[in-house]
């Protein structure tokens, strides 16, 4: 039962962490494409 739970807490934790990264480096991304004159 612990172990299943921790499973699932870790599981959910790194989806979360996932999200996160993804919309932090679009962020940045975007900036960069900003700042770049083309």
């Amino acid at each position: 039962m612990r172990k299943n739970f921790l499973k699932v807490g870790i599981t959910t934790i790194l989806e979360f962490v996932r999200k996160i990264v993804i919309c932090v480096s679009s962020h940045i991304l975007k900036i960069d494409l900003l700042l770049i004159p083309t």
